[in-house]
């Protein structure tokens, strides 16, 4: 219910029934209407009433694009001007526009309906001041629909340890001629150190007899950063055109997989405005992903993600109070394995010495090697890197890319290698996209005679060329 009260909070109880009582007859004195009327004409400055002028103040019901933000005390003048609080304003999410504010009893008022791009009625019979304002001039609400990081999560660094081990047996149809596998896998943490190691021991028949000592590390995981130090053996990542090895010493590599809140890949967003109070519903391919009810003003609808690779199409369907309806629809390709967001960097830096005959011997290493590859996204469409890998008269290095549409991901890749003096060039190209109906994958690669790599001093199988 509303209710009268003097402007000047502390009159007493009569002063203040006294001013209600003369409210009509200032009302009627401005020629106020009566029922809905627009609070006063837009003034570029308003200047504060002169002293003395008759005002009252009342409680109203305040509603901002129709969202109710409750009673709050206003000021109505003989001119039927509305004067709201300056504090209160800011609280509706509304700027003053450029209104100098108005004094009154050593508070701060402002003529509402002065403000440029605002629509002020003030309905008298039920002391309602309803204000519509531009969704742009309104608080941006911003919907993050990427994976909810829960609260409390603890990352303990207790020692501890454990043991994986297996046997294996393999043999004919007659159980005949028979090999075993006995494997084990280690791992012991100590603070923020893990060390972890793995074997193998075979038997039988036509088995390649013997104890082998597989990986042996010791791992230092970056939380914050994402980032893992490892020290001892290690395979590095492998590319087109130049394959993964296993060496021994230490590397440093990005792991956005140690965050599985994180969202490396690029996501789909929807920037658009909502003038009431709406429900948004996303759909991705149909089916509902998520649905909130979003205030008035600017929304931006952020990390729409799918937890399948491939083009879909993601849709938007916003709702008023008043049952019209606005639908948003745009294709993505949600390159989940390949793609890496704007901003983000991946790498990988890898030096030690070159393990040779790795699964069959403990202990060979050859000649001291590195490895490594930086990448970085300029935007979510366009992600550029560098590889290479050398050893003593051995080297290769070369660009690469990817370049992400909703037609699907395109990756090229180029280097120059050689060996013993010798040198020459590969190249390789790919395009890859997933739909709901079908599915295609293009592929070209190419190594020169003379182009050389890491791989190539661990295994004399090699690939010149391929095309699929």
């Amino acid at each position: 219910m509303s209710i009268p009260a003097a402007a000047n909070r502390r009159r007493a109880s009569a002063v203040a029934a006294f001013a209600v009582a003369l409210l009509p007859f200032t009302t009627a004195l401005g020629q106020a209407p009566a029922g809905a009327e627009r609070a006063g004409a837009p003034r570029a400055e308003p200047q504060p009433a002169p002293p003395g002028q008759a005002s009252a103040m009342l409680f109203a019901r305040v509603l901002v694009n129709t969202v109710n933000r409750g009673d709050h005390a206003i000021l109505r003048d003989a001119r039927g001007r509305v004067l709201v609080p300056l504090a209160e304003l800011a609280k509706w999410g509304l700027a003053t526009g450029g209104v100098i504010p108005v004094t009154v009893d050593g508070e701060s008022y402002v003529d509402i309906a002065a403000i440029p791009g605002l629509d002020v009625r003030f309905d008298a019979s039920t002391v309602t001041l309803e204000i519509q304002a531009a969704a742009a001039a309104l608080p941006a609400t911003t919907l993050n629909l990427g994976p909810e990081r829960r609260a409390g999560v603890t990352f303990p660094q207790d020692d501890s340890f454990f043991l994986n081990y297996g046997l294996n047996a393999a043999g004919d149809d007659a159980f005949g001629q028979r090999q075993y596998q006995f494997a084990t896998e280690l791992a012991v943490r100590g603070g923020r150190w893990l060390f972890y190691n793995t074997t193998s021991q075979q038997w039988g028949s036509g088995a390649q007899s013997g104890f082998v000592r597989l990986l042996t590390n010791v791992q230092l995981d970056d939380r914050p950063n994402l980032r893992r130090l490892t020290l001892g053996d290690f395979f590095t990542p492998g590319f087109d055109l130049n394959g993964s090895v296993p060496l021994a010493g230490a590397s440093l590599t990005k792991y956005y997989s140690m965050d599985p809140y994180f969202v490396q890949y690029p996501t789909a967003g929807f920037t658009t405005e909502v003038a009431f109070p709406s429900t948004v519903q996303v759909r991705i391919d149909g089916n509902l992903v998520a649905q909130r009810q979003v205030q008035p003003g600017p929304l931006d609808i952020t990390n729409v993600t799918s937890g399948l690779t491939g083009g879909q199409n993601v849709s938007v369907v916003i709702r008023d109070p008043f049952g019209r309806e606005q639908s948003l629809q745009q294709p993505f390709y949600f390159a989940t394995g390949l793609g890496l967001a704007a901003g983000l960097h991946e790498y990988s830096y890898n030096l030690g010495f070159l393990r040779r005959q790795y699964g069959v011997t403990s202990n060979d290493y050859g000649d001291a090697a590195a490895s490594g590859f930086h990448r970085y996204a300029f935007t979510n469409q366009l992600t550029l890197g560098v590889r290479g890998q050398a050893t003593r008269d051995l080297y290769n290095v070369g660009p690469f890319g990817t370049w992400q549409s909703p037609l699907g991901i395109v990756g090229l890749g180029a280097s120059i290698g050689g060996r013993n003096g010798a040198s020459a060039v590969a190249g390789s190209g790919v395009y890859s996209y997933t739909g709901a109906n079908f599915s295609v994958t293009l592929g070209s690669l190419y190594r020169a005679r003379d182009y050389a790599q890491l791989a190539d001093l661990v295994s004399d199988f090699r690939i010149r060329s391929n095309s699929y």
